[in-house]
């Protein structure tokens, strides 16, 4: 029993003592760069109570290494020695690190002269990343230029979608390195307008990420963030700047060149023609209130005549209104004078005289010389000064029956005149056509990257289409053939 017992209970302390010391392990963590030694610790290890030091055997095994993946570190490169002048204390080092970064662990043994065993350490060391081998993203800034809209229409007018994405790639990163994932700060307004709205963010890659940007519903604006990178086993964080310049519609630019280009056309119009409308409204104006204190028997004879001229107005056909109105005129004038010399056969009770003046207002309306009957209105003027009343029985005939005005004969222009007149809008639409798009590729495709975010880019537009009309009629003038 005693030779049982003293096999037995040697084996049984051996093992409670390595138990207690697997629980008592002692934690080392080291770090430096590759290629070169690492850091130190120093550790301490007490002696048995009211022993001497003892002499200590370190045995490290490999280090081992998981993620990114699998490598090692030969245990020879651990080196465990005493410090100098403090009793139980060891210096703990790496001599060389090795290429491949990450975390790796592992574990020193040690034991005695008398192969009595002591807590093991438990060594971990990081491997950083040099700044030499510190990856740079290519490009170094990620600039999306997009435009606000989404349609289809859009991507066709503008050189800019309204989704876009980009690409970054680490150039010089280790091998072996995974990326374990990426981050992203918001997008913000550098003119105060806050978020990006739509869906932003980065998409990690094998080498590298893709930054994917729906500008679709942003004011036109230049908006900055960051993108950052982690790798797999380091501590290390990879930035890069990101920068979203959005536009404005093209919508916008296309339809303020047109509302310069119609507002010139507007005030073409109004120098060339609305001025002369104006001027002839008031003239017919004029005229009408003449009419209105005429006689109602008389007035009657200038109404068609009235509404000819309002037509004519209407249609814009000046030159013929000129005309109609002169005429027109000359027969008001005419019924204002038979009307005065009606007025004073009355007061003599001349009935042939009226009788005579109702005869020639009636033919001033259907008439197409009026100035024929300026000598039958000085001849009933003198009678009524010179000779006495006569009977109403000696009076001359009625006035005829109205009859409808006769239609104005057509008037045909030559040929050759129409065409050279195509020929002359055809040239001067082209024109303004071209100056408009010229002003689209320099203030839109060519101009400021966030068009749309100042209020100036929108007038600049409409000023734009506004002096491509103008241009346009000053070039066209030149040896203008009136037709």
């Amino acid at each position: 029993m005693k030779r049982y017992a003293a096999v037995v209970l040697p084996v049984l302390l051996a093992w409670c003592a390595a138990a207690a010391c697997a629980a008592a392990e002692i934690a080392v963590s080291l770090a430096g760069e590759p290629g070169k030694q690492s850091e130190s610790q120093t550790i301490h290890i007490d002696p048995p109570a009211g022993g001497k030091p003892p002499d200590l055997v370190f045995t490290a095994g490999d280090l081992q290494r998981t993620v990114p993946s699998t490598a090692r570190i030969d245990g020879a490169q651990v080196r465990v020695t005493p410090v100098q002048g403090v009793a139980g204390a060891y210096a703990v080092t790496v001599n060389s690190l090795p290429e491949r970064y990450g975390s790796y662990a592992g574990r020193i043994d040690v034991v005695d002269a008398e192969k009595r065993r002591y807590p093991p350490i438990a060594l971990t060391l990081l491997v950083r990343l040099s700044a030499s081998q510190q990856p740079a993203f290519t490009p170094p800034a990620l600039v999306l230029p997009l435009s606000a809209g989404g349609s289809r229409w859009c991507c066709i007018l503008s050189d800019r979608p309204s989704k876009g994405e980009m690409a970054a790639v680490l150039a010089n990163l280790p091998l072996g390195v995974d990326i374990a994932g990426v981050q992203r700060s918001p997008l913000m307004s550098a003119r105060g307008y806050g978020e990006l709205p739509g869906e932003y963010g980065p998409l990690a890659t094998a080498r590298g990420l893709v930054y994917r940007v729906d500008a679709s519903h942003a004011r036109p604006d230049k908006y900055t963030g960051i993108a950052e990178l982690t790798l797999v086993g380091s501590d290390r964080r990879i930035a890069i700047p990101v920068e979203v310049q959005v536009r404005a519609s093209p919508w916008w630019v296309v339809l303020l060149l047109a509302a310069g280009i119609g507002i010139g056309r507007a005030a073409r119009w109004m120098n060339d023609q609305g001025q002369k409308l104006l001027a002839a409204q008031r003239r017919l104006n004029d005229l009408a209130l003449r009419a209105a204190a005429m006689d109602p028997d008389y007035r009657r004879h200038l109404d068609d005549k009235l509404v000819i001229l309002q037509r004519l107005l209407g249609q814009n056909q000046l030159a013929r209104f000129d005309t109609a109105m002169a005429d027109v005129v000359l027969r008001a004038d005419l019924l204002e004078r038979a009307g005065t010399l009606r007025r004073y056969a009355v007061s003599k009770n001349d009935a042939g005289a009226q009788a005579a003046l109702d005869t020639v207002a009636g033919e001033l309306r259907f008439i197409t010389r009026p100035d024929t009957l300026q000598p039958r209105l000085d001849a009933i003027e003198s009678g009524l000064l010179t000779e006495p009343a006569v009977a109403a029985a000696d009076a001359a005939p009625a006035a005829p029956r109205d009859a409808p005005p006769a239609a104005d004969a057509p008037r045909w222009r030559p040929t050759r005149l129409q065409w050279v007149g195509i020929l002359n809008r055809t040239l001067e639409m082209a024109g303004v056509l071209l100056l408009a798009f010229v002003g689209y590729e320099f203030l839109y495709l060519n101009g400021p990257p966030t068009f749309g975010a100042s209020i100036a880019d929108y007038f600049g537009a409409l000023v734009w289409g506004l002096s491509a009309d103008v241009a346009t009629r000053g070039i066209a003038s030149l040896g203008r053939l009136q037709c």
